[in-house]
């Protein structure tokens, strides 16, 4: 067995702990998912669906839930081995043998250990849409396009990943102590152009955006919009069901660039009025700042991460607990990743709360435009056409829910 320094052994013991503890949790809070399953409905709730149709949602959701976790048991297994034989440290010291340059060596790394998560993903995802997705009526994607969706997925990634990995590991390699500085600022202005020019040039990539035809919905939407002083030039009907039957909606963008978007899908399953009191619950989320305000919270959180990352990054005993000689960029923010990883939990149990908290400002925007009844029923249906999880145990919605469940929506909107 290799010789560590007392304090690079208790630390890679600690590493170890963290990871093993973290999965330990997830099981725990699996458990806590796997019981809610056979939660009793309540009384609201009971219109939803027939007897047959929740027992095939619940079949739904057990069969996606057994499949999860036989992914995650694997990718644990597989990550633990990484850490545990010292894996991480090996392949850096081949890499190192065999390429001079450090962006190289970095690049490479990250690209390696990537491809292999995508790869044996890829099993997982197929068979998720194509035997489980497709079993219960869902999933309308072809081969095509389910493989198209993964290449341009892929150079997606390495399009806009690869320039972001650039700037960030150059700014390490010459700002010093002060490079999360650098590393922030390139972070936001990313975030930034995503977030102004998602729909107008990631989405299309994708799907098809096209302006909602002049018509009855259209002259409702325009005009609630004029009620609520909400300045709109257009709204956008995405072709989502050439994938999945499940439905959506969701607004994007900022002054000019902003937009509303329909899911096809939306429009199929809802009438009018629901479709306008779902859009007042989006209108609820601009009028009230929330995306600036998780846009705000997400940097602040970006930047309290990359600051305290500059602090252990550059320290030998981080890298050498995974088995690496050479101090890296790589192997420490793998390192200070897992230890962070805790922490990390933490932070976005905050953020989930935060989220929680917005969804029910927008409920209640679109309550006091008299819309909670029609908006009551987009909800219902939203729920039983997305075979929605209806009775979540209350420790998983604190722990990890953006939305509030179904039944504390209803009760909101009908206070």
């Amino acid at each position: 067995m290799e010789v560590y320094s007392n304090m690079e052994f208790y630390l890679y013991l600690l590493i170890l702990f963290l990871f093993v503890a973290e999965f330990i949790f997830q099981i725990w809070t699996n458990r806590l998912e796997y019981l809610s399953y056979f939660f009793p409905l309540p009384e609201q709730l009971k219109d939803i669906y027939d007897s047959n149709t929740l027992e095939k949602q619940k079949k739904y959701h057990l069969e996606h839930f057994n499949f999860s976790i036989k992914q995650e048991v694997l990718f644990f297994l597989l990550t633990f081995s990484f850490i545990a034989f010292k894996g991480l440290g090996w392949f850096d010291s081949f890499l190192r043998s065999h390429i001079q340059n450090e962006f190289i060596v970095t690049l490479t790394f990250f690209a390696f250990f990537g491809m292999i998560y995508f790869v044996l993903s890829l099993p997982f995802s197929y068979y998720e849409t194509f035997v489980i997705e497709e079993k219960y009526g869902f999933n309308t994607s072809t081969k095509k396009t389910f493989w198209l969706d993964l290449v341009k997925s892929l150079l997606l990634t390495i399009i806009l990943g690869l320039p972001l990995l650039w700037a960030i590991f150059t700014f390490y390699q010459k700002a010093g102590s002060f490079f999360w500085l650098y590393a922030w600022a390139i972070v936001v202005l990313f975030s930034l152009f995503i977030t102004f020019f998602y729909s107008k040039i990631i989405v299309p990539l994708f799907n098809k955006q096209t302006p909602l035809p002049e018509g009855e919905l259209k002259n409702a939407i325009f005009d609630f919009c004029k009620k609520v002083n909400f300045p709109l030039k257009e709204v956008y009907i995405l072709d989502a069901s050439k994938r999945s039957k499940k439905a959506n909606a969701y607004f994007t963008g900022f002054g000019k660039n902003k937009r509303i978007v329909l899911f096809d899908t939306l429009i199929e399953q809802m009438n009018t009025d629901e479709i306008v009191a779902v859009l007042a619950h989006e209108i609820g989320h601009y009028k009230k700042r929330h995306i600036i305000k998780s846009m705000f919270m997400g940097f602040i959180q970006t930047g309290f991460l990359l600051f305290t990352l500059s602090l252990f990054i550059n320290h030998p005993i981080l890298n050498k607990a995974l088995g690496a000689e050479t101090p890296s960029f790589h192997i420490g923010i793998i390192a200070f990743g897992l230890l962070f990883s805790p922490i990390s939990s933490i932070i976005s149990i905050f953020f989930n709360y935060f989220s929680r908290k917005n969804e029910k400002e927008a409920d209640l925007f679109a309550k006091k435009y008299q819309q909670s009844e029609a908006l009551i029923s987009a909800l219902k249906k939203l729920a039983a056409q997305n075979y929605s999880h209806l009775t979540p145990h209350h420790i998983i919605v604190r722990l990890t829910y953006s939305h509030p469940p179904l039944i504390d929506r209803i009760k909101l909107l009908q206070s």
